[in-house]
């Protein structure tokens, strides 16, 4: 099994605690059929602001009608008081993407380590 939670191997030791720091972290699953690098340029695209950051894509399992689900992790670097209206406006913009999920209890499954998720 993957585990999405591992924070990245690169940056400072207080990176790594604000990463694992769930207060700090937003996951949704996206409805995603194309390859990972096209979603995140398209979550860049429309996120290139703000104190959210894409901090990993894994992807996740197929559901029950063959759709694939992308499990996309959004680290918060800001404070606590300004986190609502930017958490409104990170929904906005990612539903021009596509069509997405909270996922806080994501489950992943084993999938193919080719892929390119960056």
């Amino acid at each position: 099994m993957l585990d999405y939670a591992a924070p990245p191997p690169a940056g400072s030791s207080a990176d790594r605690r604000m990463y694992q720091d769930e207060s700090r972290v937003l996951d949704f699953l996206a409805l995603w059929n194309d390859d990972c690098a096209t979603l995140r340029r398209a979550i860049e695209d429309q996120t290139d602001w703000g104190p959210f950051e894409l901090a990993e894509m894994t992807p996740a399992f197929y559901d029950v009608f063959g759709a694939r689900r992308i499990l996309c992790r959004f680290v918060f670097h800001g404070d606590a008081e300004t986190r609502a209206p930017f958490e409104r406006d990170l929904r906005r913009r990612l539903a021009a993407i596509t069509d997405w999920k909270d996922a806080p209890q994501a489950k992943l499954v084993d999938t193919p380590r080719s892929e390119n998720t960056s």
